[in-house]
């Protein structure tokens, strides 16, 4: 093989909504695709990241990994395996990855990885042993905490699982504060000088909403600006959501993020800072939301817990409170609303690192070196035998 290879990859996936992990598999899809090398991807038929990546011009293939159906399907998944050939095989769950592991080991494929993004504690089981150790020549995660998890839990080498957090796609520009600002009042009816912080992840069960509102409102400038909360409330949740901000005197301050993925930049640079309460997940990963508010230069306040930490350095890059410590989250929410300069100066520095480190390009060259890695491995073996 020569220096410049061209690979072909393949991505499999069982999950039918749309989030960080689809989100993730499509953009890196489209960046290999744009360096010469060829992606296939295999998930459920109709599913977001199927019919997203169809839009792109990425071949897809049907498939719905199903317990039920997954006699059939190893079938099936082996048979493209064998026609296609592909380089690298990559899942992104235990539901595909059960036979679409066995699978690429079977038809010779060269470098076998499952990337786990978040979750929680898993077990030493025999069939998570499996996964991780017999059939995977690589473990890809997103967060240094996830990485340790399981690499002391199936003792695996530090050249067999890697922590590549998601990979930000550039937009082409980003709008001034203030345009974007007053256009977001427009977008919800209010008057041109309202103020907005951000709340990313999912909205909050009952319980844990009602804790962030209170958080809210001790900080006395917090309690003034309206919040954007960038996901959508369960159904279930949306009355007690209205409930509990009315019953905390913030009726009316309560907002879901308006327009598309495409306007979240304007979105981020409307904020006077993005909160991220913390995530439900035992091992969060790196959230893509929070990657793309440092590149947009929003100031950011995060739980001190898994993937934020990764990439918030306390007092440098944004600021980290301690996770179930509502009154710590009040406290610095207020301080980086009360010193604009300072808060400011830490999105600057934020900005730098995210252009730096967390780039389409930059993730996409970390994996590009794992893959060559493996394919000098193989023909070092191939010229030794």
């Amino acid at each position: 093989m020569s220096r410049r290879s061209f690979y072909k990859i393949i991505h499999t996936s069982a999950r039918t909504q749309w989030g960080d992990t689809e989100k993730r598999i499509l953009s890196e899809s489209v960046w290999m695709e744009e360096q010469g090398h060829l992606v296939i991807i295999i998930a459920p038929l109709n599913s977001p990241l199927y019919l997203k990546a169809r839009e792109k011009g990425i071949t897809v293939h049907p498939l719905s990994f199903q317990t039920l159906a997954q006699v059939g399907e190893y079938g099936r998944i082996r048979q493209i395996f064998a026609n296609e050939k592909p380089f690298v095989v990559n899942c992104h769950g235990r539901a595909d990855a059960r036979i679409a592991l066995k699978a690429a080991q079977k038809t010779g494929v060269p470098c076998r990885i499952i990337t786990r993004h978040t979750g929680g504690a898993l077990k030493n089981t025999w069939a998570n042993r499996k996964i991780y150790k017999t059939l995977s020549h690589y473990v890809f995660t997103t967060a240094n905490d996830t990485t340790r998890h399981l690499r002391d839990l199936f003792n695996l080498s530090e050249m067999e699982i890697f922590s590549i957090p998601d990979g930000i796609s550039e937009p082409d520009g980003l709008p001034e504060n203030d345009d974007a600002r007053k256009n977001l009042a427009h977008d919800f009816g209010l008057p041109v000088d309202t103020r907005f912080i951000g709340i990313l992840g999912k909205v909050p069960e009952p319980k844990a909403l009602a804790a962030l509102f209170k958080a809210v409102k001790l900080s006395p400038r917090a309690a003034s600006r309206h919040l954007v909360f960038f996901e959508k409330a369960e159904n279930k949740n949306k009355e007690r959501m209205a409930q509990l901000a009315s019953e905390l005197g913030m009726a009316g301050k309560i907002h879901h993020a308006p327009g598309t993925e495409e306007d979240c930049w304007a979105l981020y640079r409307a904020l006077d800072c993005l909160l991220f309460p913390e995530p439900p997940a035992v091992y969060p990963g790196v959230p893509l939301g929070m990657l793309e508010a440092l590149y947009a230069g929003c100031p950011v306040i995060g739980a001190d817990c898994g993937g934020i930490r990764d990439i918030i350095a306390h007092e440098k890059t944004g600021l980290l409170f301690t996770p179930g410590h509502d009154s710590e989250l009040a406290k610095m929410t207020e301080a980086a609303l009360a010193d604009e300069t300072s808060a400011q100066k830490r999105a600057a520095v934020a900005r730098e690192v995210a252009k730096n480190k967390y780039t389409m390009d930059a993730m996409g060259r970390d994996l590009i070196r794992i893959y060559r890695l493996r394919q000098v491995k193989i023909e070092r073996r191939l010229h030794y035998n």
